[in-house]
């Protein structure tokens, strides 16, 4: 009983081993066809807002393949290797835009006084604002009432000074892109103000990428 899934519902048989990177390669070649075959400009189905082109496609399958090739490293005891800048700026933004933002039109995020998180890339110079808050609402197809913790990018490239954060969060793009995800360690980065709202952006990040 041991080997048999979960339930006694019966699965696809497992492909052996020295079949699996083939047959990855094959997929990932017809992905690869199937974007070439589009213009990044039209119009496609997406399951986030920001979505909707064949760009935010490209966009991210990327940084999805990024950091899973970092798992590939670590897993397998290879030096992780940095992309340029401006792709792991752009993994941040993404992260922090696409993956932890954005409500359905039957939520409400409303922020904490004190909970402000500002992320720079010293590298890119580029910052962001996250606000820390709770994410509320029912959802009309499930019938569903969420009252969550939550986090929302309030504004991009503002000034320490104007941020008016609670913590801050410096380092490089990649240092930090990695951080978010969960594949790179908080030493990494420079740390200001209460770790106690890092500690809470951390969680909110875990839950935001599942």
């Amino acid at each position: 009983m041991g080997g048999d899934p979960p339930g006694g519902i019966d699965g696809p048989e497992r492909e052996p081993d020295d079949a699996l990177v083939p047959f990855l390669r094959t997929r990932t070649g017809a992905l690869l066809d199937a974007f070439d075959a589009h213009d990044p400009s039209e119009r496609c189905w997406s399951w986030s807002p920001h979505g909707g082109d064949v760009a935010w496609a490209l966009r991210r399958q990327a940084h999805e393949a990024l950091v899973h090739r970092v798992d590939a490293e670590q897993v397998a005891g290879l030096e992780v290797g940095a992309p340029p800048v401006e792709v792991a700026s752009d993994g941040v933004d993404e992260m922090l835009a696409v993956m932890m933002s954005g409500l359905p039109p039957w939520a409400t995020f409303t922020p904490d006084d004190g909970g402000r998180v500002l992320v720079v890339a010293s590298d890119a110079g580029r910052s962001w604002l996250v606000a820390l808050g709770r994410f509320t609402g029912t959802s009309p197809r499930t019938g569903r009432t969420y009252d969550l913790d939550a986090g929302e990018l309030v504004a991009r490239d503002v000034t320490p000074q104007d941020a008016r954060s609670t913590a801050t969060l410096t380092g490089s793009a990649w240092d930090l892109d990695r951080w978010l995800w969960g594949r790179g360690p908080l030493d990494a980065l420079a740390v200001e103000g209460e770790r106690a709202v890092v500690d809470r952006f951390r969680e909110v990040l875990v839950e935001s990428s599942q």
